[in-house]
């Protein structure tokens, strides 16, 4: 119950995999039914479809966001739309017109995420947010703002250290604040993707700068309001691949500065556990 009050995921429909011969609207159906199942219908959720095409429809004409808050209706899901700018979520404004009308019929409004390179530069910033509230047909106060810097490696190394970083967010938020929107969430992940040399038998750590950057913003700073998005412990890009693998052991752990990253032979998970708990980690308070 303490997750639910705290905790409003944003849930980002995956594509179906090739062998899937499911029609798309059961597909789609299906997954929300599962995501009524876990989540429940006493709270919030956000529901995104970024790695659709924008203009995905199903054979009889609705667009998949259309069709998906149908079916969340009837599974009284408390589910709010989520758009992009439009150079994201184009070409045309389709999918902004799909969006508009869920938000006109249900009443709990929008969330809008919008990228580094828009919210880092402040007239693309009062640019996207006016546009996207004339396709959206929504007050400010209607609006959820995601300043979501995705994966911190597609920033330039000038600015993703925590202190410039932490300007140009409290810039952003401060601006979207003043102009009355309804929540502002940062979010962003330094998580590597699995390209970064990791060998079994090594410990890997890596700074975790977002969180550093919110808690310096929202608890040390003066934007008490603002929120946190976490990726969780998983590089924002990942997709589940189709070929078959046999993975590694891996342990991984989420503290207040750094990520930790254990990984071990496919047959050691139980010595790879064992070395987790005796280091100590896991008895931390910041351990998470």
């Amino acid at each position: 119950p303490r997750a639910h009050a705290l905790v409003v995921p944003m849930l980002d429909f995956a594509v179906q995999r090739s062998n899937d011969r499911r029609p798309l609207a059961q597909y789609l159906a299906e997954k929300l039914q599962e995501i009524a199942t876990s989540w429940g219908t006493a709270h919030e959720l956000y529901l995104d479809f970024s790695r659709y095409d924008p203009n995905t429809r199903l054979p009889d004409g609705r667009h998949i966001a259309s069709y998906v808050f149908e079916i969340a209706r009837q599974l009284r899901l408390k589910a709010i739309p989520v758009a992009a700018p439009l150079n994201m979520r184009g070409p045309g404004t389709g999918y902004f017109e799909a969006v508009a009308n869920i938000a006109g019929r249900d009443g709990r409004g929008v969330a809008l995420r919008l990228p580094y390179e828009t919210f880092a530069n402040g007239n693309a910033l009062r640019t996207e947010l006016i546009e996207a509230l004339a396709h959206l047909r929504v007050p400010p106060s209607e609006v959820d703002v995601y300043l979501d810097a995705n994966s911190l490696a597609l920033v330039s190394a000038d600015e993703r250290t925590e202190m410039e970083l932490a300007h140009r967010v409290a810039a952003a938020a401060i601006y979207v604040q003043e102009n009355g929107y309804r929540r502002v969430i940062f979010t962003a992940s330094e998580v590597p993707d699995w390209l970064v040399p990791h060998k079994k038998g090594e410990v890997l750590k890596v700074a975790r700068t977002e969180f550093r950057v919110w808690r310096r913003l929202a608890v040390e700073g003066s934007l008490k309001s603002l929120k946190f998005g976490d990726y969780g412990i998983v590089h924002p890009g990942q997709v589940e691949t189709e070929a078959r693998v046999i993975p590694p052991s891996r342990v991984r752990l989420s503290l207040d500065d750094e990520y930790v990253f254990f990984k071990a032979a496919r047959e050691e998970i139980r010595s790879l556990s064992v070395s987790v708990v005796t280091d100590g980690r896991l008895h931390s308070a910041e351990a998470s």
